[in-house]
């Protein structure tokens, strides 16, 4: 199938649901911000953030490079719930600063590469996907968006918790929106309390189970997560074997490595584990890649690509999307 072929004649399908993690953002913007703050991992969290001093007051200052079992054992104790805290607190107003840059990211590009069907399932507290798709929404019909974990940007109406900027009014009662809870590293963590949390991981239960492709970015699937993990797949199998279904899984750790970590998700072993995003189906068929996929799947005959441009001008990507989803009737997704 010729690229104008697959542009101008869309097929509903499936849901494509994209699962990001840490690593995405890190791929995204690995100078850091509008500003160059540098976006933390879990590995030098303590040290960017200056936490040390605080855990030390805790008499926790041994292994702070990995901040997800030190805060886990700050957590273990109800005497310095003052310290976790301040530390909450300033993990929160770092990340909260982030800004994006006014040129065309990674972030722009994936979500202006999924249709209103596909949804991405976020473990990330940043701002950038948030913000990315607030500049964008207005250029074509875009995903749906859950924060798993929470978010800087988020807030939602205890009443009815779809999601909106802190501070602002809720569409539906007109009550002020409080912030969603960032959930961190603990062993159980609690998915049920938050309104928005516990909808947002109904939705992503639904939307798992009548997945046709998950693509994986850069998310380790940490023990810390353990709960996640095993929610993510039952969901996934919880409605077919998941014998023909593809998984892709953007990542820069060794093929190998992937293969083992993501094999409990895939029975037929049908996983293609790529460095970029620049290679992945959503880059190379951008609001065509299930259908991109069905096709080869069923005729054998592969789909010729039809990527975004890549620029740093994000008018000229926004346009680019907009001539695509032009082509576009409404998305016929799942009810969630």
């Amino acid at each position: 199938m010729q690229a104008r072929e697959l542009i101008e004649n869309p097929a509903n399908c499936r849901p494509h649901v994209v699962v990001l993690g840490a690593g995405a953002s890190l791929a995204a913007f690995p100078n850091g911000d509008a500003q160059g703050r540098r976006l933390p991992l879990m590995c030098d969290l303590a040290e960017l953030i200056e936490l040390a001093p605080l855990f030390a007051s805790a008499g926790i200052e041994q292994g702070l490079d990995d901040f997800e079992a030190a805060f886990a054992r700050l957590a273990s104790r109800d005497d310095l719930a003052s310290t976790r805290a301040h530390i909450e607190t300033r993990v929160h107003a770092y990340f909260a600063a982030m800004d994006l840059p006014a040129t065309a990211t990674l972030y722009d590009r994936l979500v202006l590469s999924l249709r209103p069907c596909d949804a991405i399932l976020t473990f990330n507290w940043d701002p950038f996907l948030f913000d990315a798709f607030a500049r964008n929404r207005h250029i074509a019909a875009l995903p749906l968006v859950y924060f798993l974990h929470g978010n800087v940007r988020i807030g939602a109406c205890d009443e009815h918790p779809q999601p909106s900027l802190i501070g602002g009014a809720c569409r539906t009662c007109g009550k002020s929106m409080a912030p969603v809870p960032l959930l961190y590293p603990v062993g159980n963590k609690d998915y049920t309390s938050n309104a928005y949390i516990a909808a947002a991981w109904s939705d992503a239960r639904k939307l798992l189970a009548e997945a046709l492709t998950l693509t994986v970015f850069g998310y380790a699937a940490p023990a810390s997560d353990a709960g996640a993990v095993s929610l993510l797949r039952d969901s996934w199998f919880s409605r077919s074997s998941r014998q023909f279904e593809h998984m892709q899984v953007i990542d820069i750790v060794p093929s190998a490595e992937l293969h083992l970590r993501w094999s409990k998700f895939l029975p037929t072993g049908h996983l293609h584990a790529i460095q970029g995003f620049e290679d992945s189906w959503l880059s190379l068929w951008p609001r065509r890649a299930n259908q991109a996929l069905l096709h080869t799947m069923s005729t054998g005959v592969p789909c010729a690509e039809s990527p975004l441009p890549q620029t740093h001008n994000l008018r000229e990507l926004q346009e680019c999307a907009a001539n695509i989803a032009a082509h576009e009737g409404p998305c016929a997704g799942i009810e969630t």
